[in-house]
């Protein structure tokens, strides 16, 4: 799968450009939002000053706050948007594919898309979510409606009833979580190591995309058979068995 995911900050410019607001006010409003979402990429909420976002507008100051209240006001006012903008694109991914293995694969590969695109807005997000608990709230609640959409879908996956929904969620919340973890330590944080690791064991996006999907897989869907054809780190992790150890006779 080659996954092209438009930058959130490319899409407001986009949508400033081809479907701008009638209003003059409005108009003033949307590039304060665009200037905001390209200081955050570039420098991150922290780092981030009202003059940085006047100076990328072109505007004044004095015409900022005749919108927002501070920096935070503004932050938030983007990074909420940016992350139901998110939840769309997971949302349209999930069900896509032929089959189990298919609909993880592309709605991986999609969150890994995302997050590259997105490394400094994401970074944002971190920030933002120790300064503000309702915020991170947010970002919780939107995480568990994506986990509870998947979980569901393993469930109906399983129509014998084999999959308690407390498992499944549970599972899908510990999958989702590594997820999280990986893509903060490859891109928004990034661990040299790690990074050094995948650009031989892994080195392109999708090959990512599917060595995760294996794991997800072999949790959800333990009595599927993987796809053929997978290659490099995704077909090494097929290789990867749990088997009961075998004991010798007397061993208790």
């Amino acid at each position: 799968m080659e996954a092209t995911v438009e930058s959130y900050k490319a899409q407001l410019a986009r949508r400033l450009k081809n479907d701008p607001p009638k209003r003059k006010g409005e108009r003033t409003r949307e590039r304060f939002k665009l200037a905001t979402a390209r200081v955050l990429e570039r420098t991150g909420y922290h780092a981030m000053r009202v003059s940085d976002i006047t100076k990328a507008a072109k505007s004044s100051d004095g015409s900022f706050y005749m919108y927002f209240k501070d920096k935070k006001d503004v932050a938030l006012t983007v990074l909420r948007e940016f992350l139901e903008g998110m939840q769309l694109v997971g949302t349209n991914q999930a069900g896509r594919g032929h089959g189990p293995f298919d609909s993880i694969h592309y709605a991986n590969a999609s969150w890994i898309e995302t997050v590259r695109a997105n490394a400094g807005l994401m970074r944002s997000v971190f920030q933002m979510s120790d300064e503000d608990g309702d915020f991170s709230r947010l970002v919780h609640s939107t995480n568990r409606a994506w986990y509870e959409r998947v979980a569901r879908s393993v469930v109906k996956n399983h129509p014998d009833g084999s999959v308690d929904p407390s498992a499944a969620l549970f599972a899908v919340w510990a999958l989702g979580s590594m997820m999280d973890e990986i893509m903060r330590r490859v891109v928004v944080y990034p661990d040299t190591d790690f990074v050094d690791f995948l650009e031989k064991a892994a080195p392109e996006a999708d090959d990512l995309a599917k060595a995760l999907s294996v794991i997800w897989f072999r949790v959800l869907y333990p009595g599927l058979d993987l796809p053929s054809g997978l290659e490099g780190l995704a077909k090494s992790l097929t290789a990867l068995e749990f088997k009961p150890r075998e004991t010798t006779r007397g061993q208790a």
